[in-house]
């Protein structure tokens, strides 16, 4: 789908999480839990995470090309002319109706908005609210419909954003139906442009 979507010349995926909203059926994160390196393919274990609350971006651009490096290989950065890192999210059941994963158009995130904070994966930048940002979410967002985020960019194109911010929120549901406890994937991997 990236090589497709995008025109990717190489995908390496290097990770994937599960995560529910349900405290039923998640595994909170421990203290100890630091992830200083790319964990080459698909983790689908047993352990489900909880839904991430908080506006922010993964890892911050150090912490991302050290994930680049590991996944796709420590000369990824002389190898390709563009390296990105993403996750493509989707619902593993629909519709959402609860903490639906709201993304911002990053190009409408100022400077002044951002910080770069430890995370449970390393450095990661935590984004604060603007009136100028722009938000979007999917309204009942259904198992085959997507987002692919953009976490890193080596080569920000013109009118592009460096990344997307995003969220899990609280506040969508309304007229949606009942509540239901959202469960979701989101699969992380490097993308190359020769």
């Amino acid at each position: 789908m990236i090589q497709e979507q995008l025109g990717a010349d190489a995908v390496f995926v290097w990770n994937s999480v599960t995560r529910s909203a349900n405290p039923e059926r998640y595994q909170p994160y421990g203290s100890n839990h630091f992830q200083d390196k790319a964990i080459k393919g698909l983790q689908f274990g047993e352990t489900i995470r909880p839904t991430a609350s908080g506006v922010h971006v993964d890892q911050d651009a150090s912490n991302s090309r050290r994930m680049c490096e590991g996944a796709a290989g420590s000369d990824a950065f002389e190898k390709y002319s563009r390296v990105q890192q993403l996750n493509v999210w989707r619902p593993l059941k629909g519709p959402v109706t609860s903490k639906p994963l709201t993304v911002c158009d990053g190009t409408t995130v100022a400077p002044k908005d951002v910080s770069i904070h430890m995370g449970v994966f390393g450095t990661r930048v935590l984004v604060h609210h603007d009136d100028p940002q722009r938000w979007f979410y999917i309204k009942r967002q259904e198992p085959d419909e997507c987002f692919i985020l953009k976490i890193y960019d080596s080569n920000v194109l013109p009118g592009q954003a460096e990344y997307t911010p995003h969220t899990g929120v609280d506040d969508l549901r309304g007229a949606d139906g009942p509540e239901t406890h959202r469960e979701s994937i989101e699969v992380r991997l490097v993308a190359c442009y020769l």
